[in-house]
């Protein structure tokens, strides 16, 4: 008798692993599906988060080029704005100076003149005494 129940139970316990198989198997294989799908919307996700990324990052260096850019223009701008400035100083200064240059030449002219008049105006009064002295 514990034979046969033996038996029986081995062979329920059969029947119950070839059932359970299938179950098993179709269990898996819904597993399997449903992590495949689940992977491929996370890759889809993470392509798309990639995608978003890279367009602002481009976007992003494209804001920050322009506007460097713009900056370097301003600066050229300033820097030539102040050369041009700068050189109208220089020649309005070069100017100024030439004029007082020959302000004073022409005041020290006169002076020259009359300096060189008077010792002229010595020498020959100096002569004409040395000549007297001399006769």
């Amino acid at each position: 008798m514990t034979i046969r129940i033996t038996k029986e139970r081995i062979s329920v316990t059969n029947r119950l692993i070839k059932e359970q198989n299938p179950m098993t198997n179709r269990i898996t294989k819904e597993r399997i599906s449903v992590t495949n799908r689940l992977i491929k919307e996370q890759n889809s996700m993470t392509n798309r988060i990639t995608k978003e990324r890279i367009s602002v990052t481009n976007r992003l260096i494209k804001e920050q080029n322009s506007m460097i850019n713009r900056i370097t223009k301003e600066r050229s701008s300033m820097t030539n704005r102040l050369m041009k400035e700068q050189n109208q100083m220089t020649i309005r200064i070069t100017k100024e100076r030439i004029s007082v240059t020959n302000r004073l030449i022409k005041e020290q002219n006169p002076m020259t003149n009359r300096i060189t008049k008077e010792r002229s105006s010595m020498t020959n009064r100096l002569m004409k005494e040395q000549n007297q002295m001399t006769i």
